[in-house]
């Protein structure tokens, strides 16, 4: 595209290329500045008019000759440095900044200008207008005459503070979500996952690369009851929260229970864009509460019980057991049954008492 330059006390016609930087090290797009002949005759407005476009761009915009020298400036690049342009050209870095940071911008203009290409890179700098803090994104582009030869350096610089405080906000949500003990997924209005953590691998036994496309529907084993699911999908197309369990099957056929919390995501309009769901297992937790339950049912029995593990420790007694034998419950748990001397006379008695008699706490069934 073609556009007007204004280079000192000068106002030429440009032809700007934009192409994609090719430099691995950058992303972004490479500018190239090629002065054209100009057709429109120059007058003070003119330069008035281009001065006034240039200042009103909220970038910083400088052009240096091919010895460092500045030759023009904007308003915003006055204010980074500190100084009106007037007192900016007919001088070079060095007059500014640290020699350390002349060498190293002169170094990046000569390499830019022997290379030929345009260079993006990022800092953090420090404005002297009023000493606040910025990181800016700057383009370096080698600048042409008409006949194509380089005759400096075009210099563009962009604050992206709150870019890459975005980025970072964006890092940190992402890593938050990928490190996420629960399964957390995203699929589309038409249910196909499009992003699954690891977590969610872990528990499913799925690929990110397996899952992907798929709905959530491969992992349903037909014992969660129809109409779960058809609450489920009334609440999410209402834009509501819903939570519930749900018994799945993994991929190598095991089951497990779930607690799942799937929400819609609405995006920029307030539409309904995608569905996430975060879920936990908590299929051991069940199995503890099931068992829990069923310990709490037996030892509100009247008949005296005792369990003992796998090496036949005692680990639990009940009130019942502690009458008919006389010892505390501190006095049993961790010894064998043999501690009693009278064992044998105690088994009668329990054979009488006892409704049932747990010997493993393994044994319990639902």
């Amino acid at each position: 595209m073609a556009v007007l330059c204004f280079i000192g006390d000068q106002i030429s016609r440009a032809f700007v290329i934009i192409e994609p930087v090719k430099n691995v090290r950058y992303k972004g797009y490479c500018m190239k500045v090629i002065p054209l002949p100009s057709i429109t005759p120059y007058t003070k407005d003119t330069e008035i008019n281009l001065r006034e476009l240039i200042n009103t761009i909220p970038d910083l915009i400088w052009l240096k000759d091919k010895d460092g020298i500045f030759l023009s400036c904007n308003t915003k690049f006055e204010r980074y440095i500190g100084w009106k342009e007037a007192d900016i050209v007919g001088k070079t870095d060095y007059d500014f900044v640290s020699k350390e940071l002349a060498e190293i911008f002169r170094k990046y203009d000569q390499k830019i200008m022997t290379a030929n290409h345009t260079f993006v890179t990022e800092q953090n700098v420090t404005f002297a207008d009023d000493g606040h803090q910025a990181i800016m994104e700057t383009i370096k582009t080698p600048q042409y005459d008409i006949g194509g030869n380089i005759i400096g350096v075009l210099g563009v610089s962009r604050d992206i503070t709150k870019r890459k405080k975005a980025e970072n906000l964006l890092n940190k949500f992402s890593l938050a979500v990928e490190q996420n003990p629960c399964a957390i997924f995203i699929t589309d209005l038409n249910a196909e996952i499009e992003y699954a953590n690891a977590a969610f691998s872990r528990t499913a036994g799925y690929s990110l690369e397996e899952i992907l496309g798929l709905n959530p529907r491969i992992l349903n084993c037909g014992k969660t009851p129809k109409e779960t699911y058809k609450e489920l999908w009334q609440t999410i197309k209402n834009g509501e929260t819903w939570k519930g369990e749900l018994i799945n099957r993994r991929k190598d056929g095991s089951e497990y229970i779930e607690f799942a919390s799937i929400t819609p995501v609405r995006g920029q309009d307030e539409k309904i864009s995608h569905y996430l769901a975060i879920k936990e297992d908590i299929t051991a937790r069940k199995q503890f509460e099931i068992e829990q339950r069923i310990a709490a049912i037996a030892f509100e029995s009247q008949d005296g019980i005792m369990i003992t593990d796998a090496n036949n420790i005692i680990i639990r007694v009940n009130k019942a057991f502690t009458k008919i034998t006389g010892y505390e419950s501190e006095e049993m748990i961790g010894r064998t049954p043999s501690f009693f001397e009278i064992w044998k006379a105690i088994s009668r008695i329990l054979s009488k008492n006892v409704a049932k008699l747990f010997t493993d706490v393994t044994q319990l069934e639902v």
